[in-house]
This record gives C-alpha cells, structure tokens and sequence, in this order.
C-alpha cells in the first residue's frame, strides 16, 4: 500500500485564529495531535482524518458556541413595523374576531380601510423571522425582562419594532482560547473513529474542561453590572417604576 502520508510539516505552524477567525487547518492540527497524526487540509483532502475532520468542525463549533453565553459571539438585528412575520391584513369590512389572532391598526390603500391582523403565539403578538445565525437570544430591546416565545425561526414578542442581541454561530471574531476549544471539541469527536480503544477521548475532554474553564473566567469580566440608586425599588419616578410594556 502506498504511504500517502503528506510529509511537509510547514502547515503545522499555522495558528487556531487568525485575526479573530478560527484556521481550520490550525484547528485540525491541534485535534490530530491527540491521535499522533498530521494532516494538510487541502493537499490530503481525500485522506480520511481530514474528511472526518470537517465532518465534525461544524458541530463542534454550535457545541462550543452554545456552552455559554459567550460576550464576543454577541449579535444584534433590528426589525421595524414591516419586518413582522405573522401580520395578514384584511379589509376592515370583512374583519371579524377569531381566537389566536390580534386585531392591530387600520390603514388605507387607495381608499380600502384595512385592518393589521396578527396570529398570536403563546399569546405573544408580532413575529419576526430570526437571522441564519441565530442560536439563542441574551436581550430584547436591551431589557432582560422583556419576554417572548420562539416557534421554529420565528420570534414572538408584545414590541412592534425591536431589536435583539443574540448568540450568534458565526465565528467572525473569536479568542484565541475559543479556537482551543473547538479542536478539542473536534478531538472528542473524532476519536471513536480514530482512537476506539486509546486514551484520546479522556484526554480531549481533560484539554477541553481547562480551557472551558480559563475563558469562561475571562469572558465573565466582559460585563459588569452598575449598582442601581439606593431609592431603585421604592422611588415611583425611578427607571424600575418607569418601565411601560
């Protein structure tokens, strides 16, 4: 059998994140290490480590992103009155109650009155269809306390017009500590293929655990809360009294 073994080891230099994007082939060298392997991602693309290998980077990446609430995969997308998903006007003449729907504004197109008519969710009324992205959402209009209900790629909220800062898995500017745990995300995956009976999967999840745990620390000190007024909770005029749904 042919040894296809790439034997130039220059691409083992390569570094996890690269400007705040992760380097697939540094990810990868980091995840076969573990199992004593090198690989080129491009020039060895039909080796099998390198097609397992993109097999499981996309998991990897949602499961690592989802681990936390993590400050630097934080998105924001704003939506305005048209944006709304679940609104199916009617004219005003022929509009009668129904159960689940939400009898909005009237408005005028050449003359016909016509009415907003929204499907309600969880008795949520508007609707917006959430970004490609999206993987779960930290704040609506900057207020934790604002709720909602999500049904499939549809937001439901009580605000016409929001915007929402979301958990994003798009890896456009990420840590160097997160490229880590993604290869070693990828490790433990990969290693029923590679290393069934070894020591690679003990290992991988040991690597990932410490990482896990040092960035967590480091993306805790992204937030800080201010103290609100003394009188916050028993002042009528305060921002915490002031707040209208």
């Amino acid at each position: 059998m042919i040894d296809t073994t790439n034997t130039s080891y220059d691409y083992l230099s390569e570094p996890l994140v690269d400007g705040g994007i992760l380097n697939e082939q540094g990810v990868m060298n980091v995840a076969l290490s573990f199992f004593d392997l090198t690989r080129d991602i491009d020039e060895d693309a039909g080796e099998k480590e390198v097609i397992l290998f993109k097999q499981v980077l996309p998991i990897a990446k949602r499961f690592c992103a989802s681990m936390s609430d993590w400050s630097f995969l934080v998105d924001t997308v704003e939506y305005d009155e048209e944006d709304v998903y679940n609104d199916e006007p009617v004219p005003y003449d022929s509009y009668t109650d129904k159960r689940g729907c939400f009898k909005g504004k009237t408005f005028d197109i050449d003359g016909v009155k016509y009415v907003h008519v929204y499907k309600t969710y969880k008795d949520y009324i508007f609707g917006y269809r959430l970004p490609s992205d999206f993987m779960k959402v930290r704040y609506i209009n900057d207020d934790i306390r604002i709720g909602y209900a999500i049904k499939g790629n549809v937001l439901y909220c009580n605000h016409l017009g929001v915007f929402i800062d979301y958990i994003s898995d798009r890896m456009n500017s990420v840590p160097l500590e997160f490229g880590y745990l993604i290869a070693y995300r990828c490790a433990i995956e990969m290693a029923n293929h590679l290393d069934p009976e070894g020591t690679a999967f003990q290992r991988a999840t040991s690597a990932l655990t410490q990482v896990y745990t040092i960035l967590k620390a480091k993306d805790d000190e992204a937030l800080r809360l201010q103290n609100p007024p003394q009188n916050q909770y028993i002042d009528i005029d305060s921002a915490y009294w002031g707040y209208k749904i």
